[in-house]
Formats: structure tokens, C-alpha cells, sequence
């Protein structure tokens, strides 16, 4: 049922998915932001099909297809429920893309709770096609959107009860900005394998935490390339050893350090950038990324860009002093380049790989 041209409700609440299906395919011409969830619908529809073939999102590597049992995809569903008590004729949000699994698993848990899916353009101001009245109890959301709602749709934001927050990690900057909102924001650690995520991270209110703490059924561990693996048994046919580098507190909760894959390994010292990135994330507020240079007498050294016009003498002795101050010497960017524009992913992730030597 469309609300207005940039709004289409699945009232799975009051209809069955075959009519909702039927009631999307009458519309003559669909907008290309709902083919997406035409075809998700279409193929779930079908109870003989049991294997879902899903893409990756490309931030970690080159995009690859992989597939995923509905069994899993159930699953996966009924964990995020039963952790926010979602129930029947709920209202959530569906603003990010339906063909990627955090959109995917939007409409399955909509579907298997019978809740009412509201859903607008996967861009990053898709909360200004939200009535300013409407309150709902749950949405997914990615860092780039929740950013420009804070200073574009504010109101509107605070009227989502419950947001997981996914695709590409929490600034600091965000992170402040979230403190003093009324609502609960939650990071997520999970990936397309684990049909969405396997662990979050309440990141404001009175029971913010500082780790992230797995959901029921769910244990992590480390192996000897001191990365995570995940023993999931009703989400994932087999362990997998994830190429995140990370600190176990227990068996339930971590803390991620980085990727092993983006490790600058300096004179024999491993340096991981996103250690050194969530340092200066509490100085700079131009996006940025911290990378790993050929050296001919370290091997590598890290290096930072930054998303902006060359700073001014001034800034960028401000900005020396900082690194002087909060890092040790041998973590310190040995050079500092300015680019125009970064490369990113559709949920908005810096894309590393591409300024990789």
C-alpha cells in the first residue's frame, strides 16, 4: 500500500505474503528502489525453495556470491526478535538496500512476526520520507544515513525506538552525537555468511556497553592468526574464522581491532590502521582512512588520506601535534595526502583495498 510516491507499506500484520506479493507485481510501474524487495518476496514466497543466493557487499575484497538456507535465514530472524522483544503489528523501517542481507532480513523478520514494513528509498536521506508523526519500534540503518538525520531529520529519527546500526563501523564523532538522543542505537558485528549479524553493541542510554556481547546460542574464539571465529550452529553449517583481528573478554563478548588483511607490518612491528583510526576519529571530523606505504628500509609504513582540501599551515601543525600527543612514533602516519573523494561501498564503507601498494 503506497503511502506517497517515496513510501510503500507491507502490511504483513493484516496480509498474507502471497497478497502482498500480487498486490506489488499490479503496480505498473515500480519504482527501481522496490524491485528489490519484489524479488526477495517473489523467491521467499516459494516454500520449495530452500537456498538463497546472496552477494557479498565488497568492502572486505572482490564481491562474491554465496548461498544461504532458508533455515539459516529463519533463524537469524527470530534471534534479532527475540532479543528486542519485537512483536506482532510492530512498525519497522526498511531504508537500506533489499538486495544486500541487512535489507533482506528486514523483510524476513517482518514476515515471520507480522509486522508492518515501511519502506523508502535506500539513500542516505531516506528518513525524510518518514511522516514527522509516524512512530515506529524498529529499523536498520547505516552510518552515513544516521549522520545526516541527526542534522536533517532529527524528530524523525528519535521517533525509531530500537536502531541497529550496520555495514560500516561507528565514528567517535557519532558515537558523542548518539549520547544525548532518547532512543537506543546498537551496533552490529556480522557479516553475509552469518545471514546478518551475530553479536551488537549498545551504544547509548543507561546500559551502553563497550563490547560486543554475542546473541543467544552464539560463541566466539581466536585462533592462532589471533582472528575470530564464530561457532554458530543453528545460523552456520561450520565454524567460520572470520579475518578479524580481535580481544575476547569471554566466549560471548569482544572487542574487534581490525582486519588482519589491512595489518601494516612495519620493521617487523604489525601495526593495525583501525587502532590508529579510532584515535584520530576523536580529532578529525573529514572522513579518512589510514593505509599502508612500501618503504625501502621498514617494508611499510602507515600513511593517512583524508577526504578534504588540503588543511592550512596552521591545521596541519594542529593536526602534528595531536599525532605527537596520542600516538606512540612508530604508529604515527609518516605522511598525510589529501584526495578529493574516497571510494566507498553502497552502505558507505571506505573501500581500503582500492589505495592498497
Amino acid at each position: 500500500m503506497w503511502v506517497h510516491e517515496k513510501m510503500f507499506v507491507l502490511a504483513f500484520s493484516q496480509k498474507k505474503l502471497s497478497e502482498i506479493v500480487a498486490e506489488i507485481k499490479a503496480i505498473s510501474l515500480l519504482p527501481e528502489w522496490l524491485l528489490p524487495v519484489q524479488n526477495f518476496l517473489t523467491e521467499w514466497q516459494n516454500p520449495r525453495k530452500r537456498v538463497f543466493v546472496q552477494q557479498t557487499s565488497g568492502s572486505t575484497g572482490k564481491p562474491k556470491k554465496i548461498k544461504l538456507s532458508r533455515k539459516h535465514l529463519q533463524q537469524s530472524a527470530l534471534d534479532t526478535i527475540a532479543y528486542f522483544h519485537l512483536q506482532k503489528n510492530d512498525k519497522a523501517l526498511l531504508c537500506i538496500p533489499a538486495n544486500f542481507i541487512g535489507g533482506k532480513m528486514m523483510l524476513v523478520r517482518a514476515i515471520l512476526q507480522k509486522m508492518d514494513l515501511y519502506v523508502v528509498p535506500p539513500n542516505i536521506q531516506a528518513l525524510e520520507n518518514i511522516p514527522s508523526q509516524l512512530q515506529l519500534q524498529f529499523a536498520a540503518m547505516i552510518p552515513p544515513q544516521v549522520q545526516f538525520a541527526l542534522h536533517n531529520a532529527r524528530e524523525k529519527l528519535t521517533n525509531i525506538e530500537k536502531i541497529i546500526v550496520g555495514g560500516a563501523a561507528v565514528t567517535h564523532d557519532l558515537w558523542e552525537q548518539l549520547q544525548s538522543l532518547p532512543n537506543t542505537f546498537f551496533a552490529t558485528y556480522g557479516m553475509t555468511e552469518t545471514c546478518s549479524h551475530i553479536a551488537l553493541q549498545q551504544l547509548n542510554g543507561a546500559n551502553r556497553q563497550t563490547h560486543f556481547h554475542c546473541m543467544s546460542q552464539i560463541s566466539v574464539y581466536i585462533n592462532e592468526n589471533d582472528c575470530l571465529c564464530i561457532h554458530a550452529p543453528l545460523r552456520i553449517s561450520h565454524d567460520i574464522a572470520t579475518n578479524d583481528t580481535a580481544i575476547l573478554l569471554n566466549e560471548k563478548t569482544f572487542e574487534i581491532c581490525g582486519r588482519r588483511d589491512n595489518i601494516i607490518n612495519s620493521g617487523g612491528l604489525k601495526i593495525q590502521p583501525e587502532i590508529i583510526e579510532k584515535t584520530l576519529s576523536k580529532y578529525l571530523e573529514a572522513p579518512f582512512v589510514v593505509i599502508g606505504e612500501k618503504d625501502e628500509l621498514w617494508g611499510e609504513v602507515p600513511i593517512l588520506l583524508i577526504e578534504s582540501e588540503e588543511f592550512s599551515v596552521q591545521k596541519q601543525q594542529e593536526l602534528e601535534n595531536f599525532l605527537v600527543k596520542k600516538l606512540d612514533k612508530k604508529l604515527r602516519p609518516k605522511k598525510v595526502i589529501f584526495v578529493k573523494k574516497l571510494q566507498r561501498t553502497a552502505n558507505g564503507k571506505i573501500i581500503r583495498q582500492q589505495y592498497l601498494p
